[in-house]
């Protein structure tokens, strides 16, 4: 008994340690247009997420260095695709291009996103292109799972310069979803050693019990 329980205890703490899992989601890497950047909305699901990464589709030739600049609003891009105001530059980052038709990974620190909240993102190069795929109409589907959903956008001049569309984003989404597995270490710890402390204690009550029974 007294094993199944400590085993118990120790498989628990273990699961709350354990890291949260990477997810990720891909449009298309299909190109066939290009311009700086790429305006889109998203929508989260019913957990919160936390977007550690983006592979864009980088219209360069390998081996070219180039600065990437990346923008979020809550609610809608439409109607704010040129217009500045409303939007907050989340990082600017410099990243090697892997080439046209590859993935080229743009870390971009951890953006928290709210469950059931849509947002409009935005990134483009400072110089250079990225490229994109011709869509069938603005607010429609580019790509979805249970975690994200990605809507069909615009092309954009840098900086919320010309805008064209239908566009569809050629990313890579890479995130996290928060939940028990996303608890900070530091927390994560103290949960640990108090779940080992609950067994601990359970084994001093039961040896106490024992030993009264016997007396």
């Amino acid at each position: 008994m007294m094993k199944t329980m400590i085993a118990a205890g120790f498989t628990a703490a273990l699961m709350m340690a354990a890291p949260a899992t990477a997810q990720s989601l891909t449009t298309t890497f299909a190109g066939g247009n290009s311009q700086n950047g790429n305006i889109f909305d998203v929508l989260v699901g019913n957990q919160a997420i936390s977007l550690n990464s983006l592979g864009l589709n980088v219209n360069t030739n390998a081996g070219t260095t180039g600065t990437f600049e990346f923008y979020f609003r809550q609610g809608t891009s439409t109607g704010f695709q040129s217009d500045a105001a409303g939007w907050t530059l989340f990082s600017t980052n410099t990243a090697v291009s892997a080439g046209s038709g590859v993935v080229t990974a743009i870390d971009i620190t951890n953006l928290m996103l709210d469950a059931n909240t849509r947002y409009g993102l935005y990134f483009t190069q400072t110089a250079g292109s990225l490229s994109y795929t011709n869509g069938t109409g603005v607010g429609n589907v580019a790509a979805t799972n249970g975690d994200l959903t990605v809507f069909e956008g615009y092309g954009a001049a840098y900086r919320f310069g010309s805008s064209f569309q239908p566009r569809v984003v050629n990313a890579t989404f890479e995130y996290t979803v928060a939940g028990a597995g996303a608890v900070p270490e530091p927390a994560t710890w103290a949960m640990m050693i108090g779940g080992i402390g609950m067994v601990g204690g359970a084994m001093r009550r039961r040896k106490v019990s024992t030993t009264v029974s016997f007396a």
